[in-house]
């Protein structure tokens, strides 16, 4: 489409490229796999019932696939909320529609700042994470008045794989990388190491939200574009806008 063929680090989990690849390949570019997080269920905890909460809230797709085989009883009347829109679609494909989403803002705090959210005093949530995930809205809410329960679904690892000769063909092959999280951002450097980080600084990153990009700059990423959500349609117009100032 931009008459070249850019290569595209992609960095979900190896079970979650697919799709986002296929996109990438139908522009005339490349994808180049690189899962920088795996994702692994937790076991022995769950089931919840949905009928003891008032609100359910969704902070991945992760948490919708590994979550919802835990949930019992929704009900027809209770509310779902999501982070961003892939969470939403995920939570809509299997039947459950999405009634609170951000606007504009794709992230924890742009689901705070809908107007759904701000008077929660006496209502019951759960919010559904991997383990260890922040603790920004959990918080937030529970300063409204809300009584919030967790429900860690998954648990992301840093998986196993050889950079050695991503790094070496790092300055031909890579053009730009994805990073949808700030741990895949992370682990991205952690497999890197040394001799691969200076090459992601310089390799333009495209982030989902303003967190990601602030994130990035510390890390020493010189060129952060922000995709308006971690969704496909979302980062393929990042990456489009990219190389349309590429070529200018």
């Amino acid at each position: 489409m931009t008459g070249r063929q850019y290569g595209v680090l992609v960095t979900r989990p190896v079970d979650q490229a697919d799709s986002l690849c296929r996109r990438i390949e139908g522009l005339g570019w490349r994808p180049i796999r690189f899962p920088a997080v795996a994702i692994a269920p937790v076991s022995g905890r769950g089931p919840w019932r949905g009928q003891d909460y008032d609100l359910l809230i969704f902070v991945s797709k992760n948490a919708v696939i590994h979550g919802l085989p835990m949930l019992r009883d929704p009900g027809p009347r209770i509310e779902i909320a999501a982070v961003g829109r892939a969470t939403a679609g995920a939570l809509e494909q299997r039947g459950l529609p999405v009634r609170i989403l951000p606007d504009g803002r794709w992230d924890s705090e742009g689901l705070l700042a809908h107007t759904a959210l701000q008077s929660v005093a006496g209502k019951r949530i759960l919010i559904w994470r991997g383990e260890g995930g922040r603790g920004l809205l959990g918080d937030e809410l529970r300063l409204r008045g809300a009584a919030v329960d967790y429900a860690e679904v998954y648990r992301r690892l840093v998986p196993e794989v050889d950079a050695m000769s991503l790094i070496t063909d790092w300055a031909e092959q890579v053009h730009i990388a994805l990073a949808t999280s700030n741990e895949i951002l992370d682990n991205l450097f952690t497999l890197l190491g040394d001799r691969g980080a200076p090459l992601l600084c310089r390799t333009p990153v495209v982030v989902v939200s303003e967190r990601g990009m602030a994130h990035a700059c510390e890390k020493g990423c010189e060129q952060v574009i922000i995709a308006q959500g971690a969704d496909e349609g979302a980062l393929v117009s990042a990456m489009l806008q990219w190389a349309e100032g590429v070529n200018l």
